[in-house]
């Protein structure tokens, strides 16, 4: 990649930037002062003497000329330089030159900023093509308007954002950034230099594959949307490919032949089988990717169930786990303290827990546990919550609820421990429950998670304490 030009680009941005400065770079280098004279002496230009000194080449062409002819030297030098690579930059090309010739013909507009920004609409399928010059080289054979699509489907970064980044990196203006990123969009972008080039990306199409008639009519209409002199389409239309060749000679690059419409239609009909080959494998691996997403959906929401539940449960007795309580207990505190309501917990502890698993085995110590969590399932209203706080002990939320509610709640959950059994392999197995009651009122609550909790905990212990299978509120 040309050093000089590099430097262009860079100095160019600068908003005290001289002629001179820019000039003194391009004599410096050789083989971007012999692209300077090219492009100036080209048909491209129209100047009728020849020019063959740099610096005034260099005047001739400004400060935004020196920089369209570095960016351009940037372009084909990331181009690579296989043979199925050459149209990819052809397709860069012929976007600048029709950018630039849009521009020219409906007047008030910068033509070299033009030539820039349609210089870079590709540009993102030849840095793809750095990585895989094959895949980029199929999709940018196929007409303009699949390629996004393509890209898509072959797992790559649409052109539009890759070279929108690469315009950013380069510190080019935000106004080539958003032209970059929108010239494939349906509606025509708002700023009038972003409206050219998306524009001239539907002009270009009409010479990349695909019917040339049903694409110039298509052209004619965003012509329309974007306010397209009609009347100086078709020259410039009949012009790209001369033009776009010319070019290609300045940076000394085979672009292949450029084929006028005439030609093209001609090929339309040969070409069509191609097409219709192309777009038969677009829609079976789109049928790939969109059964493949569709399984990996079904498979993502099962593990956000399997995840939910794990992060919530407890998975022996299904009740809530601990760190589930404890945010539905901070939650109802906090809507007791806001309504001005009662609320209360029950704490249970298995009573004599430890001779179960002493005696007949920690699988039966779990066989209970799973016992009481149906205990306090069944015996809960639909607005309380139940869980297990750790080890054998269970704690019940009870919102909206006074202590002698919470007192009946409770005791009928000690009364129905009585009644169930656990069968284990020779027997059953009957254990009862003690029960500390706890409860605060708002407003006021909101901060009584720890009092409330230990407040239910010192009453659990005086239900032990006082013979256990007991309510102690």
């Amino acid at each position: 990649m040309s050093v000089a030009a590099t430097r262009i680009v860079q100095a160019a941005l600068k908003a005290d930037v001289g002629i001179a400065e820019l000039s003194g770079f391009a004599r410096a280098d050789p083989g971007f002062a012999l692209r300077v004279l090219a492009f100036v002496n080209s048909p491209l230009m129209g100047f009728t003497k020849r020019i063959d000194d740099v610096r005034q080449a260099c005047t001739m062409l400004g400060i935004r000329g020196l920089r369209m002819i570095a960016l351009g030297l940037i372009v084909t030098g990331l181009t690579p330089t296989s043979a199925r690579a050459k149209h990819l930059l052809g397709n860069c090309l012929r976007r600048a030159i029709v950018a630039r010739e849009l521009a020219k013909a409906k007047g008030g507009l910068d033509a070299d900023a033009a030539f820039t920004n349609g210089l870079f609409l590709d540009m993102g399928l030849l840095l793809a093509a750095n990585q895989d010059p094959d895949l980029a080289a199929d999709i940018g054979s196929s007409p303009a308007i699949w390629r996004v699509t393509r890209e898509r489907a072959s797992g790559l970064l649409p052109h539009p954002e890759r070279g929108a980044q690469t315009a950013a990196e380069y510190g080019l203006p935000d106004t080539l950034v958003e032209a970059l990123l929108h010239h494939h969009d349906l509606e025509p972008p708002f700023e009038a230099g972003a409206a050219i080039a998306w524009l001239a990306e539907r002009c270009a199409g009409i010479f990349e594959g695909g019917d040339p008639s049903h694409h110039q009519k298509q052209v004619i209409e965003a012509a329309r949307r974007v306010g397209f002199p009609l009347e100086k389409l078709e020259a410039i239309l009949s012009q790209i490919p001369a033009k776009v060749a010319e070019l290609a000679k300045v940076f000394d690059r085979d672009i292949g032949p450029q084929l006028d419409l005439d030609s093209l239609r001609g090929q339309a009909q040969t070409e069509l089988a191609s097409l219709n080959a192309q777009y038969e494998s677009l829609v079976r691996a789109m049928e790939v990717i969109i059964a493949k997403k569709d399984t990996l959906e079904v498979e993502l929401r099962a593990a956000n169930v399997r995840l939910e539940r794990l992060a919530s449960v407890d998975e022996l007795t299904g009740l809530l786990n601990r760190r589930a309580l404890e945010e539905a207990m901070r939650r109802d505190l906090a809507r007791a303290d806001r309504d001005g309501t009662s609320f209360s917990i029950l704490l249970l502890d298995i009573d004599h827990f430890k001779s179960v698993n002493d005696n007949w085995g920690h699988q039966a110590g779990d066989a209970v546990l799973s016992t009481v969590g149906d205990v306090i399932r069944v015996n809960l209203r639909a607005s309380d919550v139940g869980g297990r706080y750790g080890g054998e002990e269970f704690l019940c939320i009870l919102p909206a609820t006074d202590e002698a509610g919470a007192k009946v709640v409770a005791e009928r959950m000690r009364a129905a421990m009585l009644e169930r059994t656990t069968p284990i392999a020779g027997g059953f197995i009957q254990v009862s429950v003690s029960i500390g009651i706890a409860t605060v009122r708002g407003p006021g609550c909101r901060t009584a998670f720890e009092s409330v909790v230990r407040s239910a905990d010192e009453r659990l212990y005086r239900a032990k304490a006082e013979g256990r299978n007991r309510v102690v509120p």
